[in-house]
């Protein structure tokens, strides 16, 4: 993949590649209790449906915090 300018991206550093990959786990967790969540709506199951917008504001919460660990290990990197 290059940039619009045709110049090719910036390799990652070890410690940015890792946390890509946590942030990615938990985007995966994400999508799939959103997906189960959407199962659970149309099979009507009430409990299922509280007990997974619980699970998605958890997920959320930790997604968030890996996308803050990466803007500050980029900012880290650049220094």
């Amino acid at each position: 993949m290059t940039r619009r300018n045709g110049m090719p991206p910036v390799p990652w550093s070890p410690r940015m590649r890792a946390a890509a990959e946590v942030l990615q786990a938990y985007l995966d967790v994400e999508t799939k209790l959103k997906h189960d969540l959407d199962t659970a709506n149309r099979l009507d199951q009430t409990a299922s449906q509280k007990a997974l917008l619980g699970k998605i504001s958890a997920a959320k919460l930790q997604t968030d915090a890996a996308r803050a660990q990466m803007w500050i290990i980029h900012k880290e990197e650049q220094r």
